[in-house]
């Protein structure tokens, strides 16, 4: 077991103990520890570099890990597993091609929704209703 005080002696700076945790302090405050199940953080974490995680492995966010994102070798996952719902907003949401080429789909504030087909616009809604481009 290993201490490290505060130059005062009345508090931690680390606390390493032989097959169990590692504590690191700020301030006399816990920040970081090891776990038997990984680490965890309290406060914020600022990450200046990647997070990478294998195929499978997911982000879990929310108190009931409702809210997911994983990637399982060949697709991508955003999943809300809980009661509500899964809310994208902003003042103009797209789908795009996997190389940024084109559209597949675009919703505009306050405009239009539109879809397309290999980048060409085929559907959109209009003040008055929905406009179709194109035949079939």
């Amino acid at each position: 077991m290993v201490r490290i005080s505060n130059a005062s002696n009345n508090g931690y700076m680390a606390k390493f103990d032989e097959d169990g945790a590692a504590e690191l302090y700020h301030d006399g405050t816990k920040r970081f520890e090891t776990t038997s199940g990984g680490v965890s953080i309290t406060g914020n974490c600022n990450v200046d570099g990647n997070i990478t995680l294998s195929d499978n492995e997911e982000i879990q966010i929310g108190n009931s890990t409702d809210f997911r994102i994983y990637h399982d070798g060949n697709n991508t996952f955003l999943r809300d597993v809980g009661t509500g719902s899964l809310s994208i907003s902003g003042s103009q949401v797209s789908l795009d091609s996997s190389n940024l080429a084109h559209y597949m789909v675009r919703a505009i504030e306050n405009s239009t929704v539109e879809l397309y087909h290999n980048g060409v616009k085929k559907f959109d809604t209009v003040s008055t209703g929905v406009r179709v481009h194109g035949s079939e």
